[in-house]
């Protein structure tokens, strides 16, 4: 198989399978598509957790719930992107690239950033900002000209760091749901 561990290309120096955070090396962390069912099944594990953080239920997120089964889905090449991030072989994270839907299929030049994860024992070492430099490397890579993402304004570290790579709040590219109150909508456009 093809080797789907991505560096950032700002570092396309490290070592192979190492990821940049900041100007320091995250020693054992692996960002990759998954390529095998038990790569898929590590996304699963990792996404539910992540919903179960949000307490979103059936009823209240089904495109969610929706992803879940159909993994990669909606996040397959050739328009999406699925990555799993991997701490020294344990699943650390997860994220993805998808089509931005407009009143005509999806907006040309346009990705959706969603479920960028990271379990709680992984948070604060850099390693959501490693991700998250990935897929925008992988949105560049793919042609997007600008990626979108929609954070909840309580979770100040995610927003921070979404701040630090460029984007900034923007208007709804979607609809909001009514439960989501605190939902900001973000956009980055690509150089």
């Amino acid at each position: 198989m093809a080797d789907k561990t991505f560096a950032p290309k700002r570092c396309a120096s490290a070592a192979s399978g190492h990821v940049a955070s900041g100007t320091n090396w995250v020693s054992g962390f692996d960002i990759r598509e998954p390529t095998t069912a038990a790569d898929v099944e590590a996304v699963r594990a990792l996404l539910r957790d992540y919903m179960g953080e949000q307490g979103l239920t059936p009823g209240s997120s089904p495109r969610a719930y929706e992803d879940l089964k159909d993994l990669p889905g909606r996040y397959a090449r050739p328009s999406g992107r699925l990555l799993l991030a991997l701490q020294d072989g344990q699943s650390a994270g997860c994220g993805g690239l998808t089509d931005v839907p407009g009143p005509n299929g999806p907006i040309p030049g346009w990705t959706e950033m969603k479920r960028v994860y990271l379990a709680p024992a992984f948070r604060g070492l850099g390693r959501g900002r490693a991700l998250a430099q990935t897929l925008l490397d992988q949105a560049r890579e793919a042609g997007y000209t600008r990626v979108v993402l929609s954070t909840r304004l309580r979770w100040h570290e995610a927003h921070a760091l979404y701040l630090s790579l460029g984007f900034r709040d923007g208007e709804p590219f979607k609809n909001k749901p009514g439960d989501m109150g605190d939902l900001q909508f973000m956009a980055l456009d690509l150089e």
